[in-house]
């Protein structure tokens, strides 16, 4: 532990939050098992998470390049202007749950009962709900968690 100002050298077991940097380690470990055959990359993402029922034309590719057209959990911004709020990540409202965890599942289930900002396949747009998902399909295909894919095929 340190104070303000004082020197101190970061704990081996210290947590942080990695944010935005996880989908590179999520798309790598996605690649590697496709490279191991056992993901392909235009599968349909409902083959390997039935229990979504994902529009059958959204591919593995999709989720990875925001292709897809599934809502963004963090809420979509319109070219007209109009604003779909999904959870909140500013504000007041963020104040008041930024304690609150939201389980993988729980983030994709808000995100389809949404509506959907294109045909998949048709345009681009950022979704957090895209990697959500991947992470699901690499923990469903692998029997492991996202942590253990990474740690077998990116850090050792």
């Amino acid at each position: 532990m340190s104070r303000l100002g004082e020197e101190a050298k970061p704990p081996t077991n210290g947590h942080f939050r990695i944010g935005s940097n996880i989908k590179t380690f999520t798309s790598t470990v996605m690649l590697q098992l496709v490279a191991e055959g056992r993901i392909g990359l235009d599968e349909p993402a409902v083959d390997y998470l039935p229990e979504f029922g994902l529009d059958r034309r959204i591919t593995v590719r999709m989720l990875l390049q925001h292709t897809s057209g599934v809502f963004n959990f963090t809420g979509e911004y319109y070219e007209d202007g109009t604003v779909m709020p999904g959870i909140p990540w500013q504000g007041q409202e963020w104040v008041d749950n930024r304690f609150k965890t939201y389980r993988p599942e729980e983030l994709v289930r808000l995100a389809l009962s949404k509506p959907v900002r294109f045909e998949p396949g048709t345009d681009w747009s950022y979704s957090n709900t895209n990697y959500v998902l991947a992470r699901l399909l690499i923990e469903k295909v692998t029997g492991s968690s996202l942590a253990e894919e990474m740690q077998r095929l990116i850090l050792l």
